[in-house]
């Protein structure tokens, strides 16, 4: 099994596996695997996105910890979708002081 993953807020760009044909097979759903593509469509859909902060809708963008009561940004409706606008699957490494987005391949062992 190899992946492929951007310095691009860690997004999944491809994940390839051994099959029985000539080579092996992709498995995401990602489309391309460009950058490019990722960017565009990352806001909409997720596909390839690592979760960071918060991994799913809090409804009405607002919750309660320990008596203290926190309103976050919405960006899907009237909810905060996988860490708002700006979440980790859009953190860019220049944002971070660490270079350009570019692909690493792993090959987990």
């Amino acid at each position: 099994m190899t992946a492929d993953v951007l310095t691009y807020g860690a997004n999944l760009l491809s994940v390839r596996v051994p099959s029985k044909g000539a080579g092996p097979e992709e498995v995401t759903l990602n489309g391309t695997g460009d950058l490019a593509d990722v960017i565009e469509r990352g806001a909409s859909t997720y596909f390839g996105a690592t979760p960071g902060r918060v991994a799913n809708r809090i409804a009405e963008g607002k919750f309660s910890l320990d008596g203290a009561s926190y309103s976050l940004a919405c960006n899907n409706g009237p909810n905060h979708l996988h860490g708002g606008p700006g979440g980790f699957s859009t953190v860019s490494p220049r944002r971070l002081g660490h270079g350009r987005a570019r692909p690493r391949s792993v090959v987990p062992r």
